[in-house]
Order: C-alpha cells, then structure tokens, then sequence
C-alpha cells in the first residue's frame, strides 16, 4: 500500500507528464521515486521513458510530444474529443469543465483547453481536498 503522502505525490505529478514537455521538464522525475520498489516494472519503465527524454537534443521532445499528441487525431490529448468528437456535446462538456474548475478556484492554462488530460487529471488529483490549489497541473 501506498501512504496519503505517496499517493499525493503520484497523483500530483502525473499530471505534469502530459503537459506540453517545455513546462513539464523540470518535473520529469518527480513521480519516478514513488513507484521504485513497490512497482519495479513501473519504474523500469519510466526510467526508460526518462532516459529516452533526457537523450534527446533541445527541441526534440516537443516534436516528439507534437507529432505524437497534437498532431495524429487518434491520439488527441483531449478527453472530450474522444468521448463526443468535434460535435456539441464536446462544447457542453468543455463548458461544464471549466465551470467545475472555477468553483474549485483551479485556473486553467491560457493556451488550454479545459478537456486537456493534463487539466483533468490535476482536477482529479485535487479532489477532496480543499479549493484553491492554484494552476492545473
């Protein structure tokens, strides 16, 4: 079992992995000590993921991330997108999203959308847990 403290850890810095790389490197190894020795396949790999990250010359992880996620629309960033497509529903959802995160006083990124897995995974992460706990992710 993981401790409340483990478990906030993890939950905070997942987030931070799918955000655009530029603004996540600094948290890059983060949640690596949480999984090692509890989860030692888990931690192999994230450690491959990190070495890979690390190896790559300035610039690169960001095409990476780019042509990966933002790019190739079968694998969108955007959980609305999979559930409603570009259709009004999405709308619905991304309005009712960002209604949610402004009563728990969660500022969402200028450049994002509030369906962006980063956004909703930091919303996750601060559930239960009093408002107020600044930018997502």
């Amino acid at each position: 079992m993981y401790t409340e403290t483990e478990m906030r850890s993890s939950t905070n810095a997942l987030p931070r992995r799918w955000k655009y790389p530029r603004a996540a490197r600094s948290s890059r190894h983060q949640s690596a000590g949480t999984v090692d020795g509890r989860r030692p396949a888990s931690a192999a790999q994230l450690k491959k993921f990190h070495d890979y990250a690390a190896s790559l010359p300035p610039g690169r992880l960001e095409e990476v991330y780019t042509g990966t996620f933002d790019l190739d629309a079968a694998l969108p960033s955007y959980v609305g997108y999979h559930l409603f497509g570009e259709t009004y529903k999405r709308s619905v959802f991304l309005v009712e999203l960002e209604t949610a995160l402004h009563r728990r006083r969660l500022r969402l990124p200028d450049n994002e959308l509030p369906d962006h897995l980063a956004v909703i995974l930091h919303f996750l992460a601060t559930r239960g847990r009093n408002a107020g706990a600044g930018n997502p992710a």
